[in-house]
């Protein structure tokens, strides 16, 4: 009894410790990705704002034009985060097939051959 308690409670540890280095690695990534992105969209903001004034509207436009590129991928960014925490294939296709979805990819990516079974 006492051994499976033991073996219960490792268990747990490190359930809790895999959680935190996960809370570890999506906190740094949010910060290095989204809150790079976020400082360029303010600084192009400002490179606008600063256009108008001067009434240099096609520097304006053109760092307006710059920041709606910064922010669609800043979107993409952050898809890509929130599909890495939960693939949404699970709930398409299961445990399995998104399993078999990510290996195909990466394969692909990689340029190796490979089947998954």
């Amino acid at each position: 009894m006492r051994e499976s308690e033991r073996k219960l409670k490792q268990f747990s540890r490190g359930i809790l410790a895999a959680r935190e280095e996960e809370k570890k690695k999506l906190a740094q990534e949010l910060h290095d990705e989204v809150g790079a992105m976020v400082v360029a969209l303010g600084a192009s903001l400002c490179v606008a704002e600063q256009g108008v004034p001067d009434n240099d509207k096609k520097a304006a436009l053109k760092s307006l034009a710059d920041t709606r590129e910064q922010l669609k991928a800043a979107a993409r960014n952050l898809k890509s985060v929130a599909a890495g925490l939960r693939p949404p294939q699970l709930d398409a296709v299961g445990i399995m097939g998104a399993l078999k979805d990510h290996f195909s990819a990466f394969a692909r990516q990689a340029g190796i051959g490979g089947s998954c079974r």
